[in-house]
Formats: structure tokens, C-alpha cells, sequence
């Protein structure tokens, strides 16, 4: 079993989508397919600490479909942002703690980006809720970070899938890209994206009240646009450092902060891992 070890996994941003990793970890996991390190950005970095702390792929879930942006909301003091990072760092700090890097028991590394010299800055020392923070600060929801003298943000900006990051280690890598899912055979477009917000409780209200006044739409409009920037990073990325496997679940119906179908995105998580099993057994063939 020692060989099923030999693997890094990288996993990219998604917001909630990233539900769907935790499936496809799960599915590694009850296969003997334990990686020996992770690799995460934004979200997707959350999903790697908590995996490493030993959390099953349904507690990660559960703890994504309970991030409700709503209950997030909290005043930025510095009016750099819409929310404030007070909230946002409680509720990672009810996830792991005080905890540090060397309380997890694979290696982790968080991708964030120094907004000040533009460069992506590698996490992997010191308390997880900090370095969470750091690699999920999207510019524009949350504020920088700061840590160290820099100031931290998201690091899908520039490395939306960090498979590069991963090839240092020097052992096969395993990618799990939810930011988005490629045309079909034979399709003109690529399929529509789900809704942004959730659609039921009190966010969905907040989401019908915004498309009425159009708020919603210039939400969504911003959001695409990100979306095709960091895909064509995404998209160069893989040319330059392709994973070994790479693992996409069809989430294209959650959108980022539709917390209300986390559990959408896990199963399609793990059905997308099932169809690559044997690809991932080829790649160990020590494992069972």
C-alpha cells in the first residue's frame, strides 16, 4: 500500500462546487488511494486542510453546504471589500481551531497572491484559519490578508489550478478541477451556469429582490467574466504542467456561492473519481 501514497493532489478554486473534491477524495480514500500531499487555492485549499485533518469527504460537505454568505456578512472596516474578514476567519476558526500546518496529517500547501508584488506566495506554516483566510480572500468579497507585512489574497487570480505547485514535490499528480467543465463533443457552447446564489432560504430571497433590481445580473455578468480569465490561466497551465489524471466533476449547475447544492456537487465528485479509478490504479499499482 505504500505506493497508493505516492501521490500529490492539486485542487483548484470553486466556492461551493468544491463540495465536489470532497467526494472524489472520499471515493480515493475507500479505494486505499491516500495522496502524501495536497495542494489547494481558495476554496479548494479548504477542502485540503480539512481532508488532511482527517474530516470524511461528507463532514466537508456538510461544512460547505453550511457557509451561507449571509451569515458571513459583516462590516469591512477598511471599505476594501463587501464583507468584513471577522466572521469570515470565526467561521474557519469553528472548523479548525488554533490549529497549525503541523497538526495536519499530510502535507499541505495553500496558494495565495501577494497583492502588492503580484506574486503567488506558498502557504504551509503557521495557523490554518490565517492561511484559509489568505488563499479564499477574493478581491472584492473579502479584504486582504495580512500576514507577514504582505498583503494575501485568493490565489486563483493568478493560479487557478495549481498543478505546478503540486510537480515540485516530484510525485505524480492527481488535479481535481471544478472551476469548470469543458464543451461536450460536438456542443458550439459550453453548458450554462448555475445560479450564483443559493435559491432557497434567506439568500435566495436576497438573490430574487436582486434580479429584480438588477444587482443579481451585474453580480453574475462580473462573475463570468472572472470566470473565462481564470480559465484560460487555467487553460495555459495544463498545457505547460499537465496532472497525470485529471479528474473533472460535472458541477456547472452550482454556482459559486450555492451553498444549498453542496450535495449536488459531492456526488457528481464522485462519480467523476469512479470513472477515473482505473486510471488512478494504473498510476499505483501497489494499491487495492
Amino acid at each position: 500500500m505504500a505506493a497508493a501514497r505516492d501521490l500529490t493532489v492539486a485542487l483548484s478554486g470553486g466556492g461551493a462546487k468544491c463540495a465536489a473534491q470532497a467526494g472524489a477524495l472520499q471515493v480515493l480514500r475507500e479505494a486505499g488511494l491516500r495522496p502524501h500531499a495536497l495542494v489547494g487555492v481558495s476554496a479548494g485549499g479548504l477542502v485540503a486542510v480539512l481532508h488532511s485533518l482527517g474530516w470524511s469527504g461528507g463532514a466537508i460537505r456538510d461544512f460547505i453546504g453550511s457557509t451561507h454568505l449571509l451569515d458571513l456578512w459583516d462590516f469591512d472596516p477598511s471599505r476594501r471589500a463587501l464583507l468584513g474578514l471577522a466572521r469570515f476567519r470565526a467561521h474557519l476558526a469553528a472548523a479548525v481551531g488554533d490549529q497549525t500546518f503541523d497538526d495536519l496529517a499530510l502535507p499541505v500547501t495553500l496558494v495565495a497572491v501577494d497583492l502588492a508584488a503580484g506574486r503567488e506566495v506558498y502557504l504551509d506554516s503557521g495557523r490554518l484559519d490565517e492561511a484559509l483566510a489568505a488563499t479564499m480572500a477574493m478581491p472584492g468579497l473579502l479584504p486582504p490578508v495580512v500576514r507577514a507585512g504582505r498583503q494575501l489574497v485568493d490565489g486563483g487570480v493568478v493560479n487557478p489550478l495549481p498543478v505546478d505547485v503540486a510537480r515540485r514535490g516530484g510525485r505524480p499528480v492527481v488535479a481535481i478541477d471544478v472551476a469548470a467543465t469543458p464543451c461536450l463533443a460536438g456542443d458550439a457552447l459550453p453548458p450554462a451556469p448555475g445560479p450564483l446564489l443559493e435559491t432557497h432560504g434567506p439568500l435566495g430571497v436576497v438573490a430574487h429582490l436582486g434580479g429584480r433590481v438588477g444587482l443579481l445580473g451585474m453580480l453574475e455578468v462580473v462573475n463570468q467574466a472572472l470566470l473565462i480569465t481564470t480559465g484560460r490561466l487555467r487553460d495555459y497551465n495544463l498545457l505547460a504542467y499537465p496532472p497525470d489524471v485529471l479528474i473533472r466533476p460535472v458541477v456547472d449547475q452550482v454556482g459559486l456561492f450555492a451553498s444549498d447544492l453542496a450535495g449536488d456537487a459531492y456526488q457528481a465528485g464522485q462519480a467523476a473519481a469512479q470513472i477515473a479509478l482505473p486510471e488512478l490504479r494504473a498510476l499505483v499499482p501497489a494499491a487495492v
